[in-house]
């Protein structure tokens, strides 16, 4: 069930239902890809969900080195597989957190945020 369109859709509460412990909020993610892990499905300054299509052989505490990539775009990063979950008959959702991300690292997961976003390449630091 979406909660009403004029509440935050951060707020689960205010919705009425079960309260949202989470520390930030999330994008979906379009066109966003963790190379060799599968499609973004939504992204957070400190965590994404992932689906992995065929034989999911994350396990929950596994840490990973991954990029993320959207067009041109491409961010390293490492995390922690939190949780996996079944998705369909060949499916699986992985909940993955950020291990310790650098300033750089949030500022370029950001910047991938908003490609997802507005389907536009941002000019990174070098």
């Amino acid at each position: 069930m979406r909660p009403p369109r004029n509440l935050n859709p951060f707020s689960i509460e205010s919705a009425g239902q079960q309260k949202n412990d989470r520390r930030h909020g999330r994008l979906r993610a379009e066109m966003l890809t963790a190379t060799g892990l599968g499609e973004v499905i939504d992204l957070s300054a400190s965590g994404m969900r992932l689906e992995v299509v065929g034989k999911c052989r994350l396990e929950v505490e596994n840490q990973i080195e991954m990029t993320l990539s959207s067009n041109d775009v491409k961010v390293h990063i490492k995390g922690l597989v939190r949780w996996v979950r079944k998705a369909g008959l060949r499916k699986s959702h992985v909940g993955i957190e950020f291990i310790d991300p650098s300033d750089e690292d949030r500022k370029n997961i950001l910047a991938l945020a908003r490609v997802c976003m507005h389907n536009h390449v941002p000019a990174f630091d070098a």
